[in-house]
């Protein structure tokens, strides 16, 4: 398979990911923050509306990164923050990128040992990879990502050793096994209907 360009070739993305590491670096640390980490998913989550105003919640979310990526700039992404507890999401622009299953693998061990040097003493949640919907129509945007390649992979991140996996794809399928369309813009993002049943099913981890 025909590995896809990084993000950071793109110009628009890898400013946008320069723009966000300096403004995780300039905010001040929250005490007792629930720090999300990943890709567009978490970026554009509206972690205080679904999962509560009293909490601090802390996004720390680019969009268009890869586990890759993340792996070589975990201290920029943490910022100032030394938080309580980690949600980490982060793998499906690597299935869409062409990464082989091994490659997202040790990505993301990599980012775990990461966090676990730098955020040291916080707890570190997995959230699974979200499913896509294959429909032809959303083709355009879900590309070569496959459900079947999702699932392999959460079964893999679910089976590292001294993780807490958070497994929310079941969450978001409808019955025929694809992400909802009440669910999901274009088969790939979610919509706020999305976000409100992905909170509902992380709550429980809160």
């Amino acid at each position: 398979m025909k590995r896809s360009v990084e993000p950071k070739n793109d110009l628009k993305i890898s400013q946008h990911q320069q723009e966000k590491c300096q403004q995780f670096q300039q905010n001040s640390p929250k005490e007792q923050a629930l720090l999300f980490i990943g890709d567009s998913i978490i970026e554009f989550f509206p972690l205080k509306k679904f999962l509560g105003q009293n909490l601090n919640l802390v996004n720390h979310g680019i969009a268009g990164i890869s586990a890759n990526w993340l792996s070589e700039h975990v201290q920029e992404v943490l910022g100032q923050q030394n938080p309580n507890k980690i949600f980490l999401l982060i793998g499906t622009n690597d299935i869409g990128m062409g990464y082989a299953l091994d490659e997202i693998i040790g990505h993301i061990e990599k980012i775990i040992n990461e966090l676990r040097i730098h955020a040291y003493g916080s707890s570190i949640s997995l959230i699974s990879i979200l499913p896509v919907n294959e429909s032809p129509d959303y083709q355009a945007k879900v590309k070569i990502r496959r459900n079947n390649t999702i699932r392999a992979l959460n079964h893999r991140l679910e089976n590292l050793v001294g993780i807490e996996f958070i497994n929310v794809y079941g969450a978001l399928l409808d019955n025929l096994g694809q992400l909802a369309e009440p669910y999901t813009q274009e088969g790939l993002h979610l919509t706020q209907e999305g976000y409100e049943q992905l909170a509902r099913a992380l709550k429980l981890y809160l």
